[in-house]
Parts: structure tokens; C-alpha cells; sequence
């Protein structure tokens, strides 16, 4: 079984933050990327602690986006994904995961919004490439 992630590169940038490509764009995007590669880690480490012991149909490819609005500390506010996975129980488990993380640290200031939110978008794919009659099993964490 491969178990992927990835981030997605979006994020709500107000309008008028940069004008022209500069130095502190590229700071910015870096910066963007930075948070939403540490902030996915997180909610991945969570996700993936809850599906162990979960079965798992092989012939499927799970895809999780999700918007995540965080305040000026980088708590979360609120997630919303944007489409679901078509699983609900999985969906369940990624929106029960970034609330369990809760904290994601001060986002970059480029990307706040005069409302005092950030918004990120995140995507999450569990790709499982096994043939479509077989069932994975994440083994419990006592189990070797």
C-alpha cells in the first residue's frame, strides 16, 4: 500500500499585497510554503495515527482538499473541505484531525486577510495501489 500526501499550492493572498514579482514575494511564497508543508505534516501525523486498524478498499484513491482558516496566532478557526473524498468516515477523520492539531503557529503575514483570517488550502491523497480485490489493514500501533 503507498500512503502519499501533498500540498496543495493555493492560499488567499488579499489582492493588493505585491504588485510586481520582488524579493518579498519570494519571501512570501516561501514563507506560504513553509507553513502549509508544516501544517499538512501535522494533520498527515494525526490522520494517519487514526486510520491504524482502519480497513481500507484498495481499488480506491482518496482525494482530501480542505479549506483551513486560521486566526493571526494560527489557531484554527474553522475547516471546510472543498470537494469531500466521496468517503464520509474519512472525511470524518481528516476535519477530526486539523481540530486535534488546533494549533498550526503564526501564518505569514502576506497571507492575512483585512478580516484578521488566513486562509490555506491543503490537499491530502491516500493512493492504494494494490489489486482491487485485496483490503489493507493498518496495523494498530502494538502491533508489529
Amino acid at each position: 500500500m503507498i500512503l502519499a500526501w501533498l500540498a496543495l499550492a493555493s492560499a488567499e493572498m488579499p489582492d493588493d499585497a505585491f504588485e510586481e514579482a520582488t524579493p518579498e514575494l519570494v519571501e512570501a511564497q516561501k514563507a506560504w510554503l513553509d507553513y502549509t508543508t508544516a501544517a499538512s505534516s501535522k494533520v498527515w501525523d494525526v490522520l494517519l495515527a487514526d486510520l491504524r486498524g482502519v480497513e481500507l478498499k484498495n481499488d480506491q484513491t482518496y482525494a482530501l482538499s480542505a479549506a483551513m482558516v486560521v486566526d493571526p496566532t494560527g489557531k484554527l478557526i474553522e475547516v471546510r473541505l472543498d470537494p469531500p473524498s466521496g468517503n464520509a468516515d474519512l472525511d470524518a477523520r481528516f476535519i477530526k484531525a486539523f481540530k486535534a492539531v488546533g494549533e498550526f503557529g503564526v501564518p505569514p503575514a502576506a497571507y492575512m486577510q483585512s478580516t484578521g483570517e488566513g486562509v490555506f488550502r491543503i490537499g491530502f491523497t491516500l493512493d492504494q495501489r494494490l489489486p482491487p480485490e485485496a483490503v489493507v489493514r493498518i496495523p494498530p500501533k502494538d502491533e508489529p
